[in-house]
């Protein structure tokens, strides 16, 4: 029986290599529907090109929580799978650059379907786009209204286009629009549209849009929009064939001679009633009748449905049962009543909103369970700070086919001092229940995990925040084998955690010896782990490519199950960083599975018994006799530098490496903290990032060669730059400054960094150093023209203060002209630093920043104040290191002042975002 769709989502490490050896390997030729949703699990099908490249009648790919870094690759192998025509990909964390994405993905000839999903607004612009086949585009994202007509004109299949966000910013002007094509085939429009006046949306419509079908609008705040003569001419001209016109509209009215009612009673004309277009409204607030939803009725239909209230009765509007057959996902978002009007037979997903009222009685569930059958709901999501878990208990009761679960941890905040109570009382009751996935919000107690793993007893994928001081104790419990409760949990994801609890967790699982076999990654400010290598290799008998980020070793870790070694005649590749490796246990896998590779590349830190050159040589001729790039880094910070090191590294410049072209250079600096030395190869690999320290040692026997340089992107200074400097970094566009204060001890700084670098093409700089002085970025900011993002400490600005009046009128003619647009201030600014910045950055877009807590309402209502134009682009301000209870403070500012009409706020990882 040969299987043709593949959906790998919630499986097990150990199962999934199983899975991997039994099932996807031997019927990769017959495959034609292939789904990742782990993001593991992707790297490692995509770790090779030839295996994915042997789904020869792969059709549809999805993938699922994609890493930005893993993107490029996913692409430079899917470009070759001709039978290819559907691709969905959604990103786990922001992405770097829209044009990329869309560059890739148009690359793909044979596409038919996109579907897209990413989390922040990037702007494009198309002008350097050949037409691409796609006929079916979905963007689940922010998408650029700026962008938009030039999108339309890369497209000239096009028959369905939907996008979650379409935004218009008044500051963005299109660089170069093309030419408008006629859209013959596109017949289905779906847009939200966020700050697009309907002048510019009509531009749209009468470009593009004459041949379709099916319109579906959703529109925030812009009254104009509920025009309803407006749009009877706009349909009547320039969109004929129109079906569907489907429109939902939430907001206010300022007209003074109209009132909300008035507005739109005029959609119940005998245009709107010939066509079967009929509409009605709800109110979201019930002493507020100027705003309400505005939306069509049947005989549309949907997927997802919000319930505010009830249909207001005294409206004139012809109304007609809505049809909500079609709606899978109820959100309920204000009271239930019990005459409810509709009844949402199918749906499976519910959505409890916001609003604490809804539980002001005992009436909730049994006014819910007259508006949908609990019983076939298979997702759940409390969004409601204080839902008392009494209730949730109620729910989970009635809901037996449940399978996903999201609710906060407030409701269980009784759970700490009655644990024993409520977990008898649970025991008999919740242990039927289905649940394999569960999404605490907020930060949960060892307690609270305790009762849950008892009362969730199948639960497989757990999703939580704790404090950073008891991970310790909560992994242990969780990865336990002394207790059996978790037996089924195979992927635990822990919530805004530093990085440095990546290693703490990694070191507790090797002392504690909790798991054999897992993976684990920081993505995003949270840690995944999911629950070896040489057992990896046997099962990949056509492994051509593999790249490793970081290969760890264990002591204690024996695997249990060895499979027999295999010959992997085809694999010429190998990219690894390893760490806790010995030389020892990875010399017996070069001579097990390397003999046929011709290119190594190696990263290792701290273990010297890696440079041994004669121990390598002898690799090389006996085991590797086909190797032809021998790239290795190894770097080390010694208690102390080693006066024998000269001698062990140049034994690399004996003839057998020289004969090879195989060249190599060190750096080491001692210094009083900590020593730091480094040993790499050079020529002819290709690299885009650098690190510069300094030039080569000339005692050293090394053999020198010129570097390639051409290819570095990215250069990273961590030290004084030599006046003499041999290498030229023709393509560099980024500039890192680092930590080394005594690269600045004179003016020879940017002198001698002018010879390395073409200063005119940066577009990005990054000053990791402290006390850094402002007045060397502004020299350096006069030399580069081209930049947009910038980072420095704030501790460069601290004359600011003082001196306020004497740098603004000393910078106001020469930094004006700069071109940065995201500012990055580490360390803590104060007002005045922050009027001056906003002054000399006058294109300011992005500004992350950190303050005093004492001075946010200050510094605020100066951002955005309408009473100066200095902040006029400005549309995403971060404060980092901030206390949550800012968060409501910065809220009732904003509403007190009337500071922003549209606007998101969140509080993330201790920082608080602000876009608008």
């Amino acid at each position: 029986n040969i299987l043709t769709k593949i959906n790998i989502s919630t499986i097990s490490k150990s199962n999934f290599e199983d899975y991997y050896h039994n099932i996807l390997i031997p019927n990769q030729s017959q495959i034609n529907f292939l789904r990742l949703s782990n993001p593991c699990v992707a790297e490692i099908i995509f770790a090779e090109p030839h295996l994915i490249l042997n789904f020869t009648r792969l059709q549809t790919i999805i993938l699922d929580n994609v890493q930005d870094k893993n993107f490029n690759k996913f692409f430079d192998y899917l470009i070759c799978l001709t039978t290819l025509h559907a691709i969905t990909i959604s990103f786990l964390e922001h992405i770097s650059s829209l044009d990329i994405i869309f560059s890739q993905i148009f690359r793909l000839s044979t596409l038919k379907y996109c579907k897209i999903e990413y989390q922040q607004l990037l702007f494009i612009d198309f002008t350097n786009y050949d037409s691409s086949p796609i006929e079916y585009l979905i963007i689940n994202g922010r998408f650029s209204f700026s962008a938009f007509h030039n999108l339309l004109c890369c497209l000239p299949k096009l028959q369905h286009l939907s996008i979650h966000y379409l935004d218009k910013f008044d500051y963005y002007e299109e660089s170069n629009k093309l030419s408008s094509i006629q859209l013959k085939y596109l017949k289905h429009v779906s847009l939200k549209l966020d700050h697009v006046h309907f002048d510019e949306f009509e531009k749209i419509i009468k470009e593009f849009f004459y041949h379709i079908q099916i319109l579906r609008l959703t529109i925030v705040y812009d009254e104009t929009y509920l025009d309803a003569k407006r749009w009877q001419q706009l349909i009547l001209f320039h969109m004929p064939y129109l079906r569907i016109f489907y429109i939902n509209h939430q907001g206010y009215v300022n007209n003074n001679n109209l009132t909300y009612h008035d507005i739109i009673n005029q959609f119940n004309s005998s245009f709107w009633n010939e066509n079967k277009w009929f509409f009605t409204h709800q109110h979201q607030w019930k002493y507020r009748l100027d705003t309400g939803i505005f939306y069509s009725t049947g005989p549309y239909r949907r997927k997802d449905y919000i319930y505010y209230m009830e249909i207001d009765e005294k409206l004139g509007l012809h109304y007609q049962r809505e049809n909500v057959k079609s709606v899978k996902h109820l959100t309920i978002e204000h009271k239930t009543k019990s005459n409810c009007q509709n009844y949402f037979s199918n749906v499976n997903q519910l959505t409890i909103g916001y609003d604490v009222e809804i539980l002001d009685d005992n009436s909730f569930i049994t006014n819910l369970k007259c508006m949908i059958p609990l019983k076939q709901l298979t997702k759940l999501v409390i969004n409601i700070h204080r839902f008392p878990f009494e209730e949730i208990i109620k729910l989970l009761c009635l809901t037996p086919n449940l399978h996903t679960l999201e609710f906060d941890e407030y409701s269980l905040q009784e759970i700490n001092s009655n644990f024993t109570k409520y977990n008898i009382l649970l025991q008999d009751i919740l242990k039927k229940n289905k649940i394999e996935n569960l999404v605490l919000t907020g930060i949960c107690s060892l307690n609270q995990i305790r009762f849950i793993i008892d009362v969730f007893s199948k639960l497989k994928y757990l999703k939580i925040q704790i404090y950073s001081t008891k991970i310790s104790s909560i992994i242990q419990y969780l990865l336990s084998k002394t207790h059996n409760q978790a037996q089924n949990l195979f992927y635990l994801c822990i919530l805004c955690i530093g990085e440095v609890y990546l290693e703490e967790t990694k070191d507790l699982i090797k002392l504690k010896n909790l798991l054999d076999n897992y993976s684990i990654e920081y993505i995003n400010y949270s840690l995944h782990l999911w629950c070896a290598f040489h057992n990896l290799l046997c099962c990949l008998p056509k492994l051509q490519h593999l790249s490793i980020n970081y290969l760890v070793n264990y002591d204690h870790y024996r695997e249990r199950n060895q499979l027999s070694s295999i010959q992997l005649k085809y694999l010429k590749h190998v990219s690894l960083k390893l760490e806790d490796v010995h030389f020892d246990e990875f010399e017996k896998i070069i001579k097990e599975f390397f003999y046929h590779i011709q290119i190594l590349r190696l990263t290792i830190a701290w273990n010297g018994t890696y440079l041994d050159a004669k121990r390598w040589q002898q690799l090389i001729l006996f085991y590797m006799s086909y190797l032809r790039i021998f790239d290795i880094n190894h770097h080390d910070f010694p208690d102390k530098i080693d006066l024998r090191y000269h001698d062990i590294i140049n034994q690399f410049n004996s003839s057998f490496w020289n004969e090879k072209k195989w060249f190599f250079t060190y750096y080491y600096e001692p210094k009083h903290h900590c020593n730091f030395e480094t040993f790499y190869s050079i020529v002819p690999y290709r690299k885009k990032d650098y690190m510069y320290y300094t030039e080569i040692d000339e005692k050293l026997g090394l053999h020198h060669q010129r570097e390639n340089l051409k290819s570095v992107k990215h250069l990273h200074i961590a030290r004084k730059i030599e006046p003499n400097c041999r290498n030229y970094f023709s393509n560099v566009n980024q500039l890192t400054i680092g930590y080394a204060v005594e690269m600045l001890d004179g003016d020879s700084f940017i002198t001698n960094l002018k010879c390395m670098i073409p200063l005119k093409q940066l577009t990005k700089l990054v000053i990791n150093i402290h006390c850094f002085p402002f007045e060397e970025i502004i020299k350096l900011l006069c030399l580069t023209p081209n930049l947009h993002t910038l980072r420095f400490c704030a501790y460069s600005l601290q004359e600011i203060d003082s001196y306020f009046t004497k740098y603004n009128i000393l910078l106001q003619d020469i930094l004006k002209k700069n071109k940065i647009e995201n500012l990055v201030l580490t360390g803590k600014c104060s007002l005045n630093q922050i009027r001056f910045i906003v002054c000399v950055f006058s294109k300011l877009k992005y500004l992350k920043i950190g303050i005093d807590s004492t001075e946010i309402s200050s510094i605020i209502q100066y951002l955005l104040s309408k009473t100066h134009d200095q902040a006029q682009h400005l549309f995403y301000l971060c404060i980092s290191n901030i206390r949550e209870v800012c968060l409501k403070e910065t809220k009732d500012l904003i509403k007190l002042e009337n500071l922003l009409d549209n606007y998101s706020i969140e509080f993330i990882n201790e920082d608080l975002y602000l876009w608008w």
